[in-house]
């Protein structure tokens, strides 16, 4: 009786071994596949968004690059280098009468947005135009810098934006992309307006 006893206890104490064993190695299974789950997501790279922008003159476009003759200054304005700042391009020139009546908008907006928009006043390329004299006679607060006034060489940036008609704006975002184009005289609150939508993108 004792024998049979101890025989029950011994296969009790085999059976129980077994079982630990067995639990211990799905236990640590589970723990390696729970860390390789874990090494896994730790390295796992961020999905990026790329945008693809293309290049050209229509509202959505990356705007080309171009590089404009500035009133007083030496080296020429680039547009892409603008970058991070929204751009406002206006095409004018000294005898039309519209262009005239809305500059005054253009310097107000530059003032009082100060370094986070930059305003040109691109004048058409007209021969024998004294722009400098004409500025000093005319619109005096054009020559502090607030608007920068530039000439359109060679008529490139007309041509490149198809301007027909006078004024006609050109707002870029901050990443240079065309956000509106306006062809005729613009009030300080559509201007307004329109920059405020170019920040919002």
């Amino acid at each position: 009786m004792r024998k049979f006893i101890s025989l029950l206890l011994c296969l009790t104490f085999i059976i129980c071994l077994s079982a630990c064993r067995s639990a211990g190695a799905a236990h640590t299974e589970t723990d390696e596949k729970s860390d390789k789950v874990t090494e896994k997501e730790s390295v796992r790279e961020p999905e990026l968004e790329t945008e693809y922008v293309n290049v050209g003159t229509n509202v959505g476009d990356l705007c080309p690059d171009l590089e404009l003759t500035i009133l007083d200054r030496d080296e020429p304005f680039s547009i892409h280098d603008n970058r991070g700042k929204i751009t406002v391009l206006n095409f004018w020139f000294t005898t039309c009468p519209y262009c005239i009546v809305e500059m005054p908008h253009f310097y107000d907006v530059a003032k009082e947005y100060g370094q986070k928009v930059t305003v040109i006043a691109l004048h058409a390329n007209i021969q024998g135009v004294d722009l400098p004299k004409w500025i000093e006679t005319n619109n005096p607060q054009l020559a502090d810098g607030t608007v920068l006034v530039g000439w359109d060489d060679n008529y490139t940036a007309q041509i490149l934006f198809n301007v027909t008609g006078f004024p006609t704006t050109v707002i870029l975002d901050r990443n240079g992309v065309i956000s509106d184009i306006r062809v005729g005289m613009m009030s300080r609150d559509q201007l307004a307006e329109a920059i405020q939508k170019a920040m919002m993108q």
